[in-house]
């Protein structure tokens, strides 16, 4: 792995860490100890382009079951199931605080930096594609995060 990788991996690991800590308050693993990374044939995944000050582009997929433990988690809730446009909102709000706290890591301090808005993805990622990719464990449930920056 490339120290460009390197620092970007530990740039993810970081802001996932700090993001899902204080937003809904999980404990974040970053060792899987060989768990499968398989996000499952129910993912929820979403997209966030970097528009300045060079494109790229950031991921979070994760299954749905971690989708919903984080909805609820977030907003407290424990007598039903969320919504799915919870759940898709979540997601993308998610997403969109890691891609700024990595762009914050990853850029000198005085460069600004431009991010477009997070979408929820309609099909699955390429997994040839060339990204940089950090899996985790949120009080067991597994999330990706991939950046191409």
């Amino acid at each position: 792995m490339e120290q460009h990788e390197i620092n970007l991996c530990l740039a993810i690991k970081a802001a996932v860490t700090e993001s899902i800590e204080n937003m809904v308050f999980m404990v974040i693993d970053t060792d899987l100890n060989g768990l499968s990374e398989d996000i499952g044939c129910d993912p929820v995944m979403a997209t966030l382009m970097v528009l300045e000050p060079r494109p790229g582009l950031l991921r979070l997929a994760m299954p749905k079951s971690t989708a919903i433990e984080i909805s609820k988690n977030l907003y407290s809730i424990s007598d039903r199931e969320p919504t799915e446009a919870v759940i898709q909102d979540v997601t993308c709000e998610l997403l969109n605080t890691i891609s700024g706290r990595v762009m914050k890591r990853v850029l000198p301090a005085e460069c600004t930096f431009h991010l477009g808005l997070p979408e929820i993805a309609d099909r699955p990622f390429d997994p040839n594609e060339p990204f940089v990719k950090c899996s985790f464990l949120a009080d067991g449930n597994l999330l990706t995060v991939a950046a191409q920056l």
